[in-house]
C-alpha cells in the first residue's frame, strides 16, 4: 500500500493515518522531493521520498525509513 504525503517529512502517526492505496503510482507526475508514505506486508508503515527519475538509464532514486513496530 502507497499514497502521495506531501513535501513534509511525515511522522509515524501522520503514515499509520494517510490514504494509501495499493494501486499504482505515475512516477513521471511526481514533484521531486514529495514523500510517500507506505505499509509493508509486514503491516510496518514507512515513507519515500522521490528524489529523481532517469528515464534514460531507467533509474530512481529515492530515500526511504521503515518503522520497526507497527
Amino acid at each position: 500500500m502507497i499514497g502521495v504525503f506531501g513535501l513534509v517529512e511525515p511522522a509515524l502517526e501522520s503514515c499509520q493515518a494517510a490514504g494509501m492505496s495499493a494501486a499504482p503510482l505515475a512516477l513521471e507526475s511526481l514533484t521531486a522531493g514529495i514523500y510517500l508514505c507506505y505499509q509493508t506486508d509486514q503491516g510496518l508503515y514507512g515513507w519515500l521520498r522521490y528524489n529523481s527519475l532517469d528515464v534514460v538509464r531507467q533509474a530512481i532514486n529515492l530515500d526511504f525509513r521503515t518503522w520497526a513496530a507497527p
